[in-house]
């Protein structure tokens, strides 16, 4: 539990209490807890921690699993569609800080979405699951230029496009 984070839409929070309770139990398991970034990212997410979970509304609680998700810091980092509920501001303020964090804490993060135009500058590698098949994988560029057609890169969602229903021209 201390070296790996799942950080979803949904988690195992003490919904009907204050979120501090959560965000204590939370630092008291995980080893490498940053308090002070901990607090940052609550004023960043404008979340008072003296309230409820079960309070908040669903962009809140997604920016709240996402706070406990990086101020974890554990060695692995799963991110499985934490963002789902942020509007477009918020979730680019959670790219941006994932993005950050990562440069001045390593680790390896995995970030589950079906937006792929959003996180595909944030990925180093990608894994394409459909139908519960792995469909693709590798390193972002090189999947990328095995999908390119008529000089034109595609994009990460071009290639999944086309690996789950074929060209659409």
């Amino acid at each position: 539990m201390a070296a790996v984070c799942n950080s979803g839409d949904a988690m195992a929070v003490f919904g009907d209490e204050k979120m501090k309770k959560t965000l204590k139990l939370w630092r008291e398991t995980r080893p490498n807890w940053d308090e002070g970034f901990a607090q940052y990212l609550l004023d960043l997410f404008k979340l008072n921690p003296k309230k409820h979970p079960d309070k908040l509304s669903r962009g809140q609680k997604s920016a709240f699993f996402a706070v406990l998700g990086l101020a974890a810091r554990c060695p692995v980092t799963i991110f499985d569609e934490v963002h789902l509920g942020m509007d477009a501001v918020a979730r680019e303020v959670f790219y941006r800080t994932v993005l950050a964090d990562y440069t001045e804490h390593p680790r390896t993060i995995v970030m589950s979405s079906h937006l792929i135009e959003e996180i595909q500058d944030l990925l180093d590698h990608v894994l394409f699951v459909h139908e519960g098949r792995i469909i693709e994988r590798g390193d972002t560029d090189e999947v990328r230029l095995r999908h390119t057609t008529e000089g034109k890169l595609p994009t990460l969602t071009d290639v999944l496009v086309e690996l789950t229903i074929g060209d659409l021209s």
